[in-house]
């Protein structure tokens, strides 16, 4: 969402071009950029790109809907704004179901970061645990098949 093609700063010119309004501001400390935390907590390689479309499949299956960048602009062109919108819509619900699952620690990710991760091609999930031996406190990471 950083970028000026697909960020905050694209949307709200967007909007004031379509409704010629003034957006209300979002100030920069309360934007999200899911992208970023998702690198964060499971590492750059979370999904291979294309990034959305992979991450989306790592999940399950790709919404029927869902159409890529250049699909969407073809749509554009096209003026073919329900199927457009059908796309948008699809990508916010799987963001948020995205988000849910991130939250009950059943995200699958592409990445090699051991936390809730199932790797390229394999059905594999890696998780590290803590465990308290002699009063210290050691983490280790299983592998589960």
């Amino acid at each position: 969402m950083k970028s000026l093609t697909f960020g905050f700063e694209h949307l709200e010119h967007r909007y004031t071009y379509l409704t010629k309004n003034i957006p209300t501001p979002i100030p920069v400390e309360n934007r999200i950029n899911l992208v970023d935390c998702l690198r964060h907590k499971y590492g750059d390689d979370f999904a291979p790109h294309p990034q959305m479309k992979s991450f989306i499949l790592l999940q399950g299956e790709l919404p029927r809907s869902f159409l890529m960048g250049e699909e969407e602009s073809a749509c554009f062109g096209r003026m073919e704004f329900i199927k457009m919108n059908a796309s948008t819509i699809s990508k916010v619900q799987f963001f948020a179901y995205a988000i849910s699952l991130a939250l009950k620690g059943k995200l699958k990710t592409a990445g090699s970061s051991l936390s809730c991760t199932r790797f390229r091609r394999h059905q594999v999930r890696c998780f590290m645990e803590q465990e308290v031996r002699h009063g210290e406190t050691e983490v280790y990471a299983g592998v589960q098949a």
